[in-house]
């Protein structure tokens, strides 16, 4: 290939023109560009204006340009690093560069063409990218015509596969053993029969879903309606009415109960008997019936402003061994702020059951958190605790320089300084009293640690108020347990009322007599049950408070009544009006068929239950039942 010669009479320009020859105008020196061109261009169409002949040879029958330019110039260039060909930069380069979007070098061999069908063959069809298929009969194939085993097969562009039966090719109708299916867009499935799409029975099941969803309506309106009613309080101060629970106290008969004896005015005092359980005396009587008909209600607010706060469950329980209720309850995540406490002084609840308020301070919340829910967890006690460990400092009680008597010295620990707390055991006292020489006594511990010691001495154990700053001091064993047949109970509960029982039977030693001494004083006091040689003798019993043989007698009773073989009673029911929660140290006859048994009630524990627009409500109480004594 000769070699060719351009030679340029302008500077390079940005219009991207070539203007070639010397017309000797222009006072530039000669730009020469010396190369070798090696191409496979088609076509070469073009025009070019010269000032003079060039010599020169293209051959355009190789694909490739290889070449090499050099720049020789003396001339200053407006832009000197810049080419003033149009869409092209130029880059001096050493080694050949090949051009982009080149048509390769012909073959030796011919090509094929492009979208050719295939030429009929006398056995399989050889086709490029394609396998051979082994069919046993036609296949109807979309796009194809179908050819006899051993017969010329013409496919245009398909892939075949090896089956035995019909086969479904993606973007291909689908054929079914002996008959042809199709299918749109679907993908063959090696099967020995015909195989059923995925969800095609959808039309049952979405007819079931209509149905179904279409009872939401009411629960969004529930959800809706509850607890979200509120606006944006007006300037200025305003005050609230909580919502007061209705009182269960109505039960239908004639019997006036007056709270305080006539006087002379025309005012009728009444008090209600189910605040308190039954009167001295009275029964209250569950009938046997059918069918029992129960209103629940449950409400849970915050005393300190009075704040419902909405709850999914909610439990109270208590003992004869513990002073104060136990309290729990589960509410949403968002009625956090208003659990916490403020200024670090606990908050306090107020537990509406059926009608009857329980107070308690929150000392517990764990929160728990999963898809779009958030839940939290509050435990507490009732409002006793405040007289315990770790809001009660330990102190030092006694009556170091004067005579108390036991239910003074009661008193006296639920003081500071002689300043009282608030706190009083005057009308719930059940023990007999006695007189403590002074300096006989003296304890270290909380107010209530104190006042359990107090209360373990006169042969009995402390139960708090529903709601109010009062304490009673309950005896443990009202009546000896081998003279309960001539009880009186508080409350007689047929079997039909009972929701689940279970009884448990345990077998104590029989204790017929036991001492009791005084630490600081030399009084020493001997109990026997009557009636009996008075031969098992119980473990001595020692107290600081033994100074009289009236504290001697009640505290020896706990010892000798809790012999012999027993039976603890499990009775869960619901809280029906007449009876309410029935709390510890009540009487209870339970009747079961021909078997009765009579009993002091020793714990209870009421479940509150919300769910699905339902609320259910059950006491299970723990009986102390003597079968032998």
């Amino acid at each position: 290939m000769a070699a060719v010669d351009l030679l340029f009479v302008a500077a390079p320009l940005t219009t991207g023109d070539l203007v070639f020859g010397d017309d000797g105008s222009n006072p530039i020196s000669d730009a020469i560009v010396s190369g070798q061109i090696d191409a496979g261009m088609p076509d070469v169409v073009g025009r070019v204006a010269l000032g003079f002949s060039i010599g020169g040879a293209i051959d355009a029958g190789m694909p490739d340009v290889l070449g090499e330019v050099r720049y020789f110039t003396d001339t200053q260039r407006p832009l000197v690093s810049r080419l003033g060909v149009r869409f092209q930069e130029a880059v001096p380069i050493e080694a050949g560069t090949s051009i982009r979007q080149q048509d390769g070098k012909p073959l030796a061999s011919a090509a094929a063409v492009r979208f050719a069908d295939a030429a009929p063959l006398a056995v399989g069809a050889a086709v490029r990218f394609q396998d051979g298929q082994r069919v046993r009969r036609d296949i109807g194939v979309r796009f194809q015509d179908g050819a006899p085993a051993g017969a010329t097969v013409g496919i245009r562009y398909q892939e075949a596969l090896r089956q035995r039966v019909g086969t479904k090719a993606r973007f291909q109708d689908a054929l079914r053993a002996g008959a042809v299916s199709g299918i749109r867009f679907q993908e063959g499935i090696r099967v020995r029969r015909a195989a059923v799409a995925r969800f095609q029975d959808a039309k049952p099941f979405f007819v079931g879903l209509t149905a179904f969803e279409s009872y939401g309506k009411p629960i969004s309106i529930g959800r809706t309606t509850r607890y979200q009613d509120a606006i944006k309080p007006p300037p200025g101060v305003s005050s609230t009415t909580p919502p007061q629970p209705e009182d269960p106290c109505y039960v239908p008969d004639g019997d006036l109960l007056f709270e305080a004896p006539w006087s002379a005015d025309t005012d009728l005092v009444f008090v209600c008997e189910r605040h308190d359980g039954p009167g001295p005396g009275e029964t209250v009587v569950v009938p046997v019936r059918r069918i029992y008909t129960v209103i629940n209600s449950a409400m849970l607010r915050r005393v300190d402003g009075s704040v419902l706060i909405p709850t999914t469950s909610m439990s109270l329980t208590i003992d004869a061994d513990s002073w104060t209720w136990g309290f729990s309850a589960r509410v949403p995540g968002a009625a956090l702020p208003d659990l916490e406490p403020v200024d670090g002084v606990p908050v306090e609840l107020e537990a509406t059951i059926n009608g009857v308020p329980y107070r308690a301070i929150v000392e517990g919340i764990s929160r728990e958190r999963v898809f779009a829910r958030s839940d939290l967890t509050v435990t507490g006690r009732g409002k006793a605790a405040v007289l315990d460990t770790p809001y009660s400092a330990v102190l030092t009680f006694g009556n170091p320089t004067a005579d108390r008597t036991v239910q003074q010295l009661a008193n006296d620990v639920l003081s500071l300084n002689g300043v009282s707390l608030g706190w009083d055991v005057d009308t719930g006292w059940q023990p007999d009293d006695w007189l403590v020489p002074a300096g006989a006594w003296s304890f270290q511990g909380s107010h209530m640690a104190a006042l359990n010691a107090i209360a373990a001495a006169s042969g009995g154990y402390v139960q708090p108020h529903h709601t109010g700053k009062a304490l009673s001091v309950l005896r443990r064993y009202p009546a000896k347990p081998w003279e309960w047949g001539d009880v009186t109970p508080d409350y007689e509960l047929p079997s039909d009322v009972v929701q689940k029982e279970s009884v448990v039977w345990t077998d104590k030693a029989i204790y017929n007599r036991v001492f009791v001494r005084g630490m600081k004083t030399p009084y020493i006091g001997q109990a026997t049950r009557a009636g009996t040689a008075g031969d098992l003798e119980a473990p001595m019993v020692t107290d600081q408070l033994m100074t009289h043989t009236i504290g001697a007698r009640q505290r020896a009773l706990p010892v000798l009544a809790d012999v012999g073989r027993q039976a603890a009673v499990s009775l869960r029911l619901p809280v029906l009006a007449e009876t309410g929660i029935i709390p510890p140290g009540k009487f209870v006859r339970y009747i079961d068929g021909g078997t009765t048994r009579i009993g002091l009630v020793r714990s209870v524990s009421a479940d509150v239950q919300r769910a699905d627009k339902k609320l259910t409500i059950w006491q299970t109480i723990g009986v102390e039942t003597h079968v032998s004594v």
